[in-house]
């Protein structure tokens, strides 16, 4: 369980018969075993190696994973977000995310506002009904408000705190990002709600 709320970012210092080596910006507490959140998608650490002062943690791919996500086209020198889980007792600044990517979208539109950016997101047709305006929403693991929707396109605002600690930094149009819809929102829109039965 994360929040999406990104803390650090990654380089991808190789990804090569699925498994995927990052060196993170800034110093984490990972030990083997330990989940991380890389742009969105919980993995697990499999090794933790240090190289001129630096901490390298590598990770396995599954076939599935590479296939539903942004990971299977990342190359070395990307920047990637990382967040570690969240702990019972922690605040939650963002919303509930999962770590299990729902679908991956296309940015169709970045307009710079002042100090931050409005960014358009283009989603999965099966996902829009769970996107709603002032609903949540994780793109690359990173919490954000959706502004408005209007088909499958979803505004929202990249602020300057965002810009500078995660990789939508850079965000151009034609980016794929890993798409996460408000579990809550999903929930609510289940057809296959289990009621109770009352007690006799």
């Amino acid at each position: 369980m994360f929040t999406g709320i990104i803390r650090t970012i990654g380089i991808v210092k190789e990804i090569k018969n699925g498994v995927l080596q990052i060196i993170p910006k800034s110093l984490l507490q990972l030990k083997l075993g330990d989940s991380v959140a890389v742009n969105g998608v919980c993995l697990t650490v499999e090794e933790v190696l240090s190289r001129s002062h630096q901490k390298l943690f590598s990770f396995s791919l599954m076939s599935s994973t590479l296939g539903a996500t942004t990971l299977g086209i990342l190359k070395q020198g990307d920047v990637v977000n990382l967040e570690l889980p969240l702990r019972y007792g922690d605040r939650v600044d963002g919303h509930f995310v999962l770590g299990h990517v729902d679908g991956v979208g296309e940015v169709v539109g970045v307009s710079k506002k002042q100090r931050s950016k409005e960014t358009t997101v283009r989603v999965p047709t099966n996902l829009k009904k769970f996107c709603v305006a002032k609903g949540s929403i994780a793109l690359d693991g990173v919490s954000l408000t959706i502004m408005s929707v209007r088909g499958r396109d979803v505004l929202v605002s990249l602020t300057p705190y965002t810009l500078k600690n995660t990789r939508f930094a850079n965000v151009r149009v034609e980016d794929r990002v890993n798409v996460e819809v408000d579990v809550l929102a999903r929930y609510r829109q289940s057809k296959n709600i289990i009621r109770a039965k009352p007690v006799p």
